[in-house]
């Protein structure tokens, strides 16, 4: 008796980014996936497995994959701004003068924002960032 011959259903949300061939490997059916916004950050799916040369054809029950997608750093911080520009007088007193803010729609520590003054100059102060 030859071995039975299976074919594998892949249903849920994802089931187009992913596929199952004939030996029951699970891979990814497009280039690259991505985890950040809108993408979901991971998909459940259900595989059932057929048996496909008996009659009748019997079918396993359904099984639950989760896979979940890792981000990756692949978006650098932007800042609200393109150009910050403020007015100062002489206070004598520290307080703040602006506020600069960046986003970075990585999750994680990649998504993580560090700021620092790179650069001032006398008498006009120049106060640059850098993201690190």
């Amino acid at each position: 008796m030859p071995p039975a011959t299976y074919q594998y259903i892949l249903t849920g949300p994802g089931a187009t980014i992913f596929a199952v061939d004939q030996r029951g490997y699970l891979y990814l059916n497009v280039p690259t996936i991505d985890a950040d916004p809108p993408n979901p950050s991971s998909y459940r799916l259900n595989v059932q497995a057929r048996e496909v040369d008996t009659t009748p054809i019997r079918s396993s029950e359904p099984v639950t994959i989760i896979i979940h997608v890792l981000d990756a750093n692949d978006n650098p911080p932007q800042f609200e701004l393109p150009i910050y520009t403020v007015n100062v007088t002489s206070f004598g007193d520290e307080r703040p003068v602006v506020k600069v803010v960046a986003s970075d729609p990585d999750s994680g520590s990649y998504g993580e924002i560090h700021y620092r003054i790179i650069q001032v100059t006398y008498p006009i102060y120049v106060i640059s960032f850098i993201l690190k």
